[in-house]
């Protein structure tokens, strides 16, 4: 009975933490785009400002990723309670890393 539930929860961590990840990487791809569709003599602190920005959305897309291939793998290694820590705090981890990555965004732009 544990294992079915938790198998659910799995299945819906790894669906929102590939969500998730989708989100960042699209708004990194505009940031990038835009900063790369400035005219020439747009000062380089402005472009820069972008690409940084862009840059730091590889931190949740990273930790999305280690936490899609934790709940992946754990599903089986259900046994594995390493596993099942690293996707079950990971999750709760990157959703608040990402959060904090929008507030950021929305007040550097």
């Amino acid at each position: 009975m544990w294992y079915q539930v938790h198998r659910d929860v799995a299945l819906a961590v790894l669906g929102a933490a590939t969500g998730l990840a989708s989100i960042v990487l699209v708004f990194m791809g505009f940031l990038f785009a835009t900063a790369g569709s400035f005219p020439s003599d747009t000062p380089n602190a402005t472009i820069r400002k972008y690409e940084r920005l862009a840059r730091l959305g590889l931190v949740p897309v990273v930790l999305s990723c280690l936490v899609m291939l934790a709940s992946f793998f754990w599903l089986f290694h259900s046994d594995d309670i390493p596993l099942l820590k690293a996707w079950a705090w990971g999750f709760p981890i990157t959703t608040f890393v990402f959060v904090l990555y929008a507030i950021w965004a929305v007040f550097v732009l």
